[in-house]
């Protein structure tokens, strides 16, 4: 992406980027979700850091670079039938609130990146105490619903976006685009 970037500078108005994902991705297996992110944060952060200052270098300083971050795909495991995925879930708004977003948002910042918050435009940071009804799940958080529309994870534990989820990140990217 960087040589592609670079051999065609004269191109490229917008960059976005979805970054830092695979750094952790190991702790959806944890036991302690909280501290297994805070572990991998260091290098969470000087991966974020290395790459962001080349893609800045090969774009240059006048490209608009976008930095977005992710749904909170792990609050539809509370929909599962794992333990370890449901107490993961409640877990997971403490872990991108406090640990990824922000690393993510300093990340971004320090290239002058524009920093869109998909988990919480997703609904993520809704109190659970918020409920809707939502087939097959019955009662559900509204958070939790959310997750379980815009992304296949809840139903195969995909963490992708369905093309709604795409829409919404889209319409998200676009809001900060000019006029």
């Amino acid at each position: 992406a960087l040589a592609f970037i670079r051999a065609h500078r004269a191109q490229v108005g917008l960059v976005t980027v979805v970054i830092g994902g695979n750094d952790v991705a190991g702790c959806a297996r944890a036991l302690d979700l909280v501290s297994c992110i805070r572990e991998k944060l260091p290098e969470l952060k000087a991966n974020l850091a290395t790459f962001l200052t080349q893609l800045r270098a090969a774009a240059g300083p006048d490209v608009l670079i976008v930095g977005v971050t992710y749904p909170d795909v792990l609050l539809g495991g509370d929909v599962s039938s794992e333990p370890l995925s449901r107490a993961l879930a409640p877990e997971s708004v403490a872990a991108f609130l406090y640990l990824l977003n922000p690393a993510l948002k300093a990340g971004y910042d320090a290239i002058g990146a524009t920093f869109v918050d998909v988990t919480a435009a997703t609904g993520a940071y809704l109190p659970s105490s918020q409920t809707t009804n939502l087939a097959p799940y019955g009662t559900i958080p509204v958070s939790v619903a959310r997750v379980c529309q815009l992304t296949y994870f809840c139903e195969l534990g995909d963490i992708h976006p369905r093309d709604n989820g795409y829409r919404q990140i889209a319409d998200l990217i676009a809001k900060t685009l000019p006029k």
